[in-house]
This record gives structure tokens, C-alpha cells and sequence, in this order.
């Protein structure tokens, strides 16, 4: 029997902010390129999805302070970022080791069929890896991810050997 997935809980968030959110601050050509999903995210929750779930709303869904953002780009990836609700800074989302990306985009074979693991109230970011059957867990530290480990993903954790 696989280890379970790092408990959320473990790494909660550090401070939650409530109310409205500021514009994110803009300091790139590829955040420019983005910026009306960007923006929309944060004034009307367009793309913001809550701990994994389709329902979208406004507001911070992740760590207590960021909006965790994801669209599409077609067939073979999706796109994602993370506003800090807090210092209006866009970052990037860890990279998979071993899989090659540029900016904002995930390849979907990266991501399986429950997307990325997160909650609102913790640090914890995992991402599912469909070649290898992993996902990979990270930990956000201030604006920078620090990796913690990796895992079976969800629909391999209930085979039976």
C-alpha cells in the first residue's frame, strides 16, 4: 500500500486575507499577454476554482492569500498562475522534473483527471503526473516552492496489486 498524500494540514497557511483584492501587478510581456484572464480572476473568480472542485468564485483559493488561476491553451496543456492577493505579484507554478514547459503552461500529460491538489487554507500544491503515476507535492515558501515529495496519484492508490 502506497504512503497517503502529505496531510494539507500539516503546512497551513501563513496569513489569509480577506475582502476585496488589488489588481496584479503586471511585470512582464507573457503577464501582459494575460492580462484580462488575470485581471478577471481577480475581479470576477473567472478561472478560479476551489481546491479542485468546477465552481468558480472571487477571491483567494489558495494559502489563504493567492489566487490560484487556470485556463485553457488547447489540446495539449493548460495554463496556470498564481496572484498573490497580498503583493499583487503573478508566479509561476513548480515545473515537474523531467517535463519541459514555458511560462504558465502545464502539459496535460502532466495533470490527471483531478487536476491539481490544493486547499485554501494551505501551502500544500500537488501535481498529478500521468506518465509516471506521481504527483508531485510542493510546498510554497514566501513567493518561491520548495519540493516535498512525491506519490501515487489518486486513481492508482485504489488498485489492488
Amino acid at each position: 500500500m502506497p504512503p497517503p498524500e502529505p496531510p494539507f494540514q500539516q503546512y497551513p497557511a501563513v496569513d489569509a486575507i480577506t475582502g476585496s483584492l488589488a489588481l496584479p501587478r503586471l511585470s512582464n510581456a507573457e503577464e501582459r499577454r494575460f492580462r484580462t484572464i488575470l485581471r478577471r480572476a481577480i475581479t470576477k473568480g473567472y478561472y478560479v476554482v476551489d481546491g479542485g472542485t468546477e465552481h468558480q468564485r472571487a477571491g483567494a483559493n489558495f494559502a489563504g492569500r493567492y489566487v490560484l488561476v487556470q485556463w485553457g491553451c488547447g489540446t495539449e496543456c493548460i495554463q496556470a498562475a498564481l496572484i498573490d492577493g497580498k503583493d499583487v505579484e503573478v508566479l509561476r507554478l513548480p515545473q515537474i522534473p523531467g517535463q519541459e514547459r514555458s511560462d504558465f503552461s502545464i502539459p496535460t500529460g502532466s495533470l490527471g483527471p483531478h487536476g491539481l491538489e490544493f486547499r485554501w487554507n494551505s501551502r500544500l500544491l500537488g501535481i498529478p503526473c500521468i506518465p509516471d503515476g506521481m504527483t508531485y507535492y510542493y510546498l510554497l515558501d514566501g513567493h518561491h516552492w520548495r519540493y516535498i515529495s512525491k506519490n501515487k496519484t489518486p486513481e492508482d492508490r485504489d488498485e489492488v496489486p
